[in-house]
């Protein structure tokens, strides 16, 4: 689905989105800041194995990205064979999976569905398992495009989230495959994404090889906005409060105080793990898809948790 600048992205369930808090609006005003908005982890286990020891354990690992601060699709990604997100000094690619309208657009693809492999004993392949959600922001620091998140729900990281490598706060390099080269076999997606012309002169440069390089930081975040697009996300250190990390300091901060806000507007206290899963319950809808929350509930993965 190409994106739909007209429309704004909106919360699951249709519900009228709440103005803007000012940690947010100053996350969105940072210089370097290109965008900000909310983002979900989760996974599809495989078949018989609802609790994941390892990624092994995991039929397909998501990110949910919905952006707040402009007008842009939400978008579902999927990591590659890694089926977690990369720790610090790992490079993993995934690609845009598909995008929406809203939440909902995306949530509705992650419920209980039918198994297509009919010579397959089991006819329902079980629905994904949310791990996390948080608050995100796309930087510019000069360089390099860095993705950096805070979690809100769980409050502090378990089992599930060490599983996938997902810590309370994350820091990830972000590159775009160019769509005008040609891809190795191993990351080639069915069709390749509908870019503008415009967005060729992101891949250029003085020292260029023919057709532009093969990797580009998405300078513009509407680059993100297409489906099948390829990125890249080459893991840095997790701690946003790194003395080097004079760049990002600021915003570690406006993120704790962005996420401290959105619990206080639910009517939670910072520590108050059971309303926050409540509140992560109620984002995603998960009743209406079927969706389980108790790995971000401190769960094992298993059962929803009461």
């Amino acid at each position: 689905m190409a994106p739909r600048s007209a429309t704004k992205a909106a919360p699951a369930g249709g519900a009228a989105a709440k103005v803007r808090s000012d940690p947010m609006r100053q996350l969105s005003e940072t210089e370097g800041v290109l965008e900000e908005g909310k983002i979900f982890f989760l996974y599809r286990p495989r078949p018989g194995r609802e609790v994941p020891r390892s990624p092994e354990d995991v039929q397909r690992f998501y990110i949910i990205m919905m952006p707040t601060s402009r007008k842009a699709p939400v978008r579902l990604l999927t990591m590659g064979t890694t089926k977690r997100m990369p720790a610090q000094g790992e490079r993993f690619w995934g690609a845009v999976l598909d995008t929406g309208h809203s939440l909902d657009d995306v949530l509705k693809e992650l419920g209980p569905k039918q198994n297509p492999d009919q010579d397959s004993d089991i006819r329902l392949i079980p629905a994904a398992k949310v791990v996390g959600e948080g608050i995100y922001v796309l930087y510019d620091d000069g360089r390099n495009v860095r993705l950096l998140y805070e979690l809100e729900v769980p409050i502090y990281p378990q089992e599930a989230q060490e599983v996938l490598a997902i810590y309370k706060t994350g820091d990830y390099s972000v590159q775009v495959r160019n769509p005008w080269k040609d891809h190795p076999r191993n990351i080639n997606p069915p069709q390749r994404p509908s870019y503008p012309a415009k967005f060729k002169q992101l891949f250029e440069g003085p020292d260029a090889p023919s057709g532009g390089y093969m990797w580009a930081p998405p300078k513009d975040p509407a680059m993100l906005d297409y489906k099948n697009a390829i990125i890249d996300l080459i893991g840095r250190s997790p701690n946003l409060e790194h003395p080097r990390k004079g760049y990002a300091r600021s915003l570690a901060q406006l993120l704790d105080e962005a996420v401290k806000e959105d619990a206080q507007d639910f009517g939670a206290g910072d520590e108050d793990d059971a309303a926050m899963v409540e509140k992560l319950r109620s984002d995603v809808a998960a009743d209406r898809y079927g969706l389980d929350v108790s790995p971000a509930a401190g769960g094992d993965g298993g059962d929803e948790m009461e």
